[in-house]
């Protein structure tokens, strides 16, 4: 499935063939709330009503806000099932 950009542009998301979603943030990119939203939004929609694993890639990103961390996809009715990632 081809990806779909986060609203912002700061990130990509795209259903792999593996069934797995992945997140892809832009390196050098501060991530605020409302990129987190957004990002959740787009998971939401690729997604589309079916659970699956979710691997962020985060690793070159500059920042990240304590809003950020604080934005639970759960809030935002997000089909990704368990989340694999890391800031490396």
């Amino acid at each position: 499935m081809e990806p779909i950009m986060v609203e912002g542009g700061k990130g990509a998301v795209a259903l792999e063939a593996n069934e797995v979603i992945h997140l892809v943030w832009k390196p050098s990119v501060g991530i605020e709330a409302v990129d987190a939203h957004a990002a959740m939004t787009a998971v939401d929609e690729i997604a589309d009503g079916s659970e699956y694993p979710m691997l962020v890639d985060m690793a070159a990103t500059e920042s990240t806000s304590i809003r950020s961390k604080l934005s639970p996809a759960h809030l935002f009715d997000v089909h990704a099932g368990p989340m694999m990632g890391g800031n490396r």
